[in-house]
């Protein structure tokens, strides 16, 4: 877009004092001439653009243009380039090259986000479609897979979430009458429909996507050794403590029992459940269901 290369040239001859339009040109990859035009459109603007031909010439901003040069530092710069690339890695723009270009710089080579999944070549179409939807007020259409079943969705979409490791929408559902979180993973057969609606003004409290998880209930497992990485992986070294034996004794609450039992089902015997009672009986009877599957063992 014009707008974005004359941004970006301005923002070039401010970091690097001069330029020249062949330089230019190669950058913002248009010819001389679409330059020229672009230089003199600035002029017109009002940026105190001066040209010099000839050897040592060049392009270059009259010194005394009142503008802040250290409006973004160079490390800003380079996070501001790095979360681009980020969100880069889930759409199909190269949005930290151009970035980078328009602000006359270049990203971290020290970090680099990709926020991108397994599931990329599904996951950025459906995001596309949901900013899509969000810039145009529509409504969406989906089937949802959930611990319940497979169900058909409407839903207004607002947000597109990543949170937890995972891309979400956040929307409001007119079947519920309520704010909800789709899991994107878990998410088909999207479409945007021509249902337009009212945008809602969006309690402050619906947004707070963490306090939705109130970890209600305090699970103590006794933890092998092997399997310290895990815990910390996904609660921290904090939530253990090691015992005389050198096992672990795991603390953490919890907020569903069906998610709970599933990630200790995946230590297999290297986990016991000490508390809750309830949920103890639960390991014992998954552990009964999983014999019968499996049978027992051949000597």
């Amino acid at each position: 877009m014009k707008i974005d290369r004359l941004i970006g040239i301005v923002t070039i001859l401010l970091q690097t004092e001069k330029s020249t339009v062949p330089a230019l040109a190669q950058r913002f990859e248009v010819s001389r001439r679409t330059i020229e035009r672009d230089i003199d459109a600035l002029c017109r603007a009002g940026v105190p653009l001066v040209t010099v031909q000839g050897y040592g010439g060049g392009v270059f901003i009259e010194p005394r243009y009142k503008l802040d040069k250290t409006l973004l530092s160079g490390p800003e710069l380079a996070a501001l380039v790095a979360g681009a690339a980020g969100v880069g890695s889930v759409s199909p723009a190269p949005l930290a090259r151009s970035l980078a270009e328009k602000l006359g710089g270049s990203g971290a080579d020290d970090l680099l986000i990709d926020l991108s999944s397994h599931y990329r070549e599904s996951l950025t179409p459906k995001i596309e479609l949901l900013r899509t939807a969000i810039a145009e007020h529509a409504r969406v259409r989906f089937t949802y897979y959930y611990a319940k079943g497979v169900a058909e969705k409407c839903a207004e979409p607002y947000r597109i979430v990543f949170q937890w490791g995972d891309w979400y929408m956040f929307g409001w559902c007119p079947d519920a009458a309520g704010w909800r979180m789709y899991k994107l993973n878990r998410l088909t057969l999207l479409s945007v429909t021509a249902q337009t609606f009212e945008p809602r003004a969006i309690p402050p409290e619906a947004l707070d996507f963490n306090a939705r998880f109130h970890d209600g209930t305090l699970l103590r497992a006794r933890v092998a050794a092997s399997e310290c990485y895990r815990l910390v992986e996904e609660y921290g070294p904090a939530c253990y403590t090691r015992q005389p034996d050198g096992s672990l004794l795991l603390e953490i609450g919890y907020t569903n029992e069906d998610v709970a039992a599933a990630w200790l089902l995946g230590f297999g015997a290297k986990a016991e459940v000490l508390e809750p009672p309830a949920l103890r009986a639960r390991m014992a009877s998954e552990a009964q269901a999983l014999c019968a599957v499996y049978g027992a063992p051949k000597k």
